[in-house]
């Protein structure tokens, strides 16, 4: 309605005319598109408010401040909650992010049902609400990759709407973020393949597990909208360890994948 979709053709038109030519990433191909993109922000502008520096409370964070107050509880346990809601709610982060996700499913003709676990806990970093950002390739590659059609699906004696759970928890000394999908899981032989097609080293499940989140590899042989560049996967890792992060996957056949990102809280 507004553009978007118009700019997103843009841009995967020039990432296609890059893979053959680097030469296409000119200044004036960069600033049509910086024009495109300009121009579909315009027309959304007026339903955007610059809330830049306000605290935004639930009804249950505000239900826990009167508590506090009612029962007259000590200046330091009231500056911790206040200063607590400096940081967004998990849920409040990654909402857009499973809307999303349902929208690709749709556009796939797949059902797709999305739950977030956050246990109502904020975000403990600033810096991580890019990382989740950046968690919509893990999304996009499990809506692509690991979920089946409704009809394979049924095939396996499984739901014919797949289901997507994101998930935040707090470990002794972790903040990890998770998506896990009830899917095919991995196809390692076909990571293998891939990897020696490009002369990657997969041998051993380490190496396979760096093919996975390599630049350039991807198990999908057709280039779309959503995957086949093989760039999702590495620019999530990427950023987990810029942020100082580690991840971990654990994939089944025929069950789904699980990454986890563990941070530093």
């Amino acid at each position: 309605m507004y553009g978007f979709s118009v700019f997103g053709d843009a841009c995967h038109e020039l990432e296609s005319r890059v893979a053959d030519d680097a030469g296409h990433m000119s200044p004036a191909n960069l600033a049509r598109l910086e024009r495109d993109w300009l121009e579909a922000l315009e027309r959304v502008s007026m339903f955007l408010v610059d809330d830049a520096g306000s605290v935004r409370l639930s009804g249950g964070d505000y239900g826990v401040l009167l508590e506090s107050l009612d029962r007259r509880a000590d200046h330091a346990e009231l500056a911790r909650l206040v200063l607590g809601w400096r940081e967004p709610k998990v849920a409040a982060v990654l909402g857009p992010y499973a809307s999303t996700a349902k929208l690709i499913a749709s556009r796939l003709d797949n059902e797709l049902e999305v739950i977030i676990e956050d246990g109502g806990l904020r975000l403990p970093r600033e810096e991580l609400r890019s990382f989740c950002a950046t968690l919509v390739h893990v999304l996009r590659n499990a809506i692509d990759h690991g979920l089946e059609s409704a009809d394979e699906r049924r095939a396996a004696g499984k739901p014919a709407t797949g289901r997507l759970l994101v998930g935040a928890r707090m470990d002794a000394s972790s903040f990890v973020m998770s998506v896990e999908d009830d899917g095919r899981g991995i196809d390692w032989a076909r990571v293998a393949e891939k990897a020696r097609a490009a002369g990657v080293p997969a041998t051993t499940e380490r190496e396979l597990l760096e093919t996975l989140f390599s630049d350039g590899v991807s198990t999908c042989d057709d280039v779309t909208t959503l995957s086949g560049r093989g760039v999702g996967l590495g620019a999530a890792r990427a950023r987990c360890a810029e942020l100082g992060g580690t991840l971990s996957v654990r994939s089944e056949r025929g069950r789904g994948t699980r990454f986890e990102f563990a941070f530093p809280s």
